[in-house]
């Protein structure tokens, strides 16, 4: 944004060292042709650690917040099949609403859904889980397109954040409101506390 914070010198982040290692492999690759095939690069000391940084930026991108508070609240889906929920009959053609702050919050899939745990995406805890369960960009053929870029975006910035303040909410989880639009927004500005760390 033109303003030069330096929060990423010296700092000691797995996260943002997985995004410079990431972006190094592949300058690496793109400069050594052989190693285009994946069969081949995956085989290599730099393929095993891309596919790590991989690994660990996908585990930290489940993050809690996702669930309960989705970038987008509401999808609408047209059924091509007609199907039962509840005991009710949903006709072929049908206009459904898939609302993620309702389903994010099913106290089958989530127990004490209200409470920020990020444990519930270690993969033990994912065990068994229903794909669908979790879907904050939508899910399928017409999920985001923006979804990867979205990600990519809010790791980079919380990363350059987080490796230098701690970051607390002035406010506790019921004060935080929020309200459904063409995506999910506060109701009132959120009340933050940075503090060096």
């Amino acid at each position: 944004m033109g303003v030069t914070m330096n929060f990423q010198i010296e700092g000691n982040c797995d996260y943002s060292n997985a995004i410079h290692e990431i972006e190094g492999a592949f300058i690496y690759r793109s400069l050594r042709p052989w190693l285009y095939p994946d069969i081949i690069f995956n085989l290599t000391t730099v393929g095993k650690k891309f596919k790590s940084n991989v690994r660990l930026l996908r585990g930290l991108s489940k993050k809690e917040t996702m669930r309960l508070y989705p970038v987008i609240p509401v999808i609408t889906r047209e059924n091509d099949q007609e199907f039962k929920v509840l005991n009710h009959t949903v006709g072929k053609g049908t206009v459904c609403a898939i609302l993620f702050t309702a389903l994010h919050r099913d106290p089958e899939v989530f127990p004490d859904p209200e409470k920020f745990d990020p444990d519930r995406f270690l993969p033990e805890n994912c065990a068994g889980r229903h794909p669908y369960a979790y879907i904050p960009f939508s899910a399928g053929p017409r999920n985001c397109i923006g979804q990867k870029f979205a990600m990519m975006e809010a790791k980079t910035i919380l990363a350059c954040i987080l490796a230098h303040f701690r970051v607390k909410s002035l406010d506790k989880r019921d004060k935080v409101l929020f309200y459904p639009n063409i995506t999910l927004r506060n109701a009132y500005p959120m009340r933050l506390s940075f503090e060096l760390r």
